[in-house]
């Protein structure tokens, strides 16, 4: 049965989905697995208690001991249900079942967005803000960029870490950052802002 997204649940699924998280297709309708490392609980339960109508419970993952550290990982995850309402989000992600960003969706790209979007996949290198787009095209991430900066007139550039592309937020554009997001970021994420 069809449950359709507010205005936020939308804006907070799209910064996902640029960041950690994944969409699938089952039969034919479009599921969304959130998944946070053990340390991030309070970020999968900001999610968690914003798609709550349409979720599964949140669920401990605990990984077989990595073989050669010995560590084990745990996680923290939950599932969107299958949903008519979701197939828009997976047809335009995915172009021949690769992961693409999907720009005819940035219109909805908010302040909200990109709090998400950093909160997921942003990390502080010195002063500047990274967000860890390699599973982009170089030119998709470029473009990406430009569409920052057309927005909300924050500057960055793209770089390669081992050949792949991340998007750089330049020190100029931090105290711009911190205002867009402030009122959206959590309490526990604010280290990669400050």
């Amino acid at each position: 049965q069809e449950i359709q997204l507010s205005d936020i649940q939308k804006e907070v699924l799209l910064g996902s989905l640029l960041g950690d998280a994944h969409i699938n297709l089952q039969r034919k309708n479009a599921w969304v697995k959130f998944e946070q490392g053990s340390n991030q609980y309070d970020l999968i339960k900001w999610k968690y208690d914003i798609f709550n109508n349409m979720s599964s419970p949140i669920k401990l993952n605990i990984r077989q001991p990595d073989k050669r550290t010995g560590n084990v990982y745990k996680s923290y995850s939950f599932y969107l249900k299958s949903n008519p309402a979701l197939n828009i989000f997976y047809n335009n992600f995915y172009q021949n079942h690769v992961k693409s960003i999907p720009f005819n969706m940035l219109n909805q790209y908010t302040e909200l967005s990109l709090a998400t979007h950093i909160m997921d996949d942003g990390s502080r290198n010195g002063n500047s803000i990274v967000l860890n787009t390699q599973c982009f095209q170089y030119k998709e991430v470029e473009n990406f960029g430009i569409f920052l900066n057309d927005k909300f007139d924050i500057k960055c550039k793209v770089r390669l870490n081992r050949e792949k592309p991340i998007l750089t937020i330049s020190a100029t554009s931090l105290n711009l950052i911190k205002f867009l997001t402030n009122k959206y970021i959590i309490e526990s994420m604010k280290y990669k802002v400050s």
